[in-house]
């Protein structure tokens, strides 16, 4: 880029799910001209003081290796999602800023205070990783996608439980249709080993649904588990990575919301299973049932 020239910025963003803070500058080559300020310092700066009149936040950014590796790739001209991939690297949210031609840490700050608040001071965005080349920087923000661990599956299932009843305890409308309050369900065993069957399956084939690659319907997996039932139902979900973010998903989709509020429903298991390698990288079953 010729001497003088202005600076120029992009930013891009890769969905949730497939892809969810700023690293330390990282000097790939011995390239002319001057080498800006520890970048990280200056994000977090950025992000403590606040921005565009909006306050700071108390969360500071912290390097990630893989989140390097990411914005290597891009500055390779290789696209976000594109880069994120060839990394191996799966987060929750990301983004990715471009500065080229920042020729001091005022500039750099400049521009990015004008053109990145708000990525900037995203409080989900947590980690990051700095490519540096002269004057030219590459960012990438993102919210690591982070599963619970397996021997916190007894965790995970009774705060599911909890959020399930709490939902349950008002009217709530879902969709078109508004439904009453409902008396809280049981969590059965029998249940949870229904719905932990259907979890691994979707993990392990790298699919969602409520058919399972073995041709079973919720209500054999449920009869199969022990239980013998008068009214079955079923909620399944993907990518979601606490319980909150689960039952907040069934809530906002109407047909999910519906089985959930039910009051035919008197018991339910739940259960989630975890496969890096599928598209979605979690999987979640909800059985909802009332025995004959």
């Amino acid at each position: 880029m010729r001497p003088g020239a202005a600076p120029r910025v992009t930013s891009t963003t890769a969905g949730p799910r497939a892809v969810a803070s700023l690293g330390l500058a990282l000097l790939l080559a011995a390239a002319p001209g001057r080498v800006l300020p520890a970048v990280l310092d200056t994000l977090n700066a950025i992000r403590a003081q606040g921005c565009a009149g909006k306050s700071g936040i108390q969360v500071l950014l912290t390097v990630d290796a893989g989140l390097e590796r990411v914005a290597l790739e891009l500055s390779r001209g290789v696209k976000l999602r594109d880069a994120l991939e060839r990394a191996s690297y799966r987060a929750q949210h990301s983004t990715s800023l471009v500065v080229t031609n920042a020729s001091s840490e005022a500039s750099l700050r400049r521009i990015l205070i004008d053109e990145f608040c708000t990525d900037i001071l995203a409080t989900t965005l947590t980690k990051a990783g700095v490519v540096q080349q002269d004057q030219n920087v590459w960012i990438v923000l993102a919210a690591p996608f982070v599963t619970p661990a397996p021997d916190k599956s007894a965790a995970v299932r009774a705060r599911v439980f909890e959020l399930v009843n709490a939902a349950r305890s008002h009217k709530r409308r879902c969709g078109m249709k508004v439904y009453r309050s409902a008396e809280p369900v049981r969590l059965v065993a029998s249940l949870n080993r229904a719905a932990l069957r259907h979890a691994e399956d979707m993990a392990q084939h790298s699919f969602m649904g409520h058919t399972g690659r073995d041709g079973s319907s919720p209500g054999e997996r449920v009869i199969n588990a022990g239980y013998f039932w008068r009214v079955v139902g079923e909620n399944v979900a993907s990518g979601s990575t606490t319980p909150e973010q689960a039952v907040a998903d069934w809530l906002e989709s109407p047909g999910h919301c519906a089985t959930l509020m039910s009051g035919n429903f008197t018991d339910m298991g739940v259960a989630f299973a975890v496969n890096p390698a599928s598209t979605a990288g979690i999987y979640w079953s909800q059985v909802f049932a009332s025995p004959k």
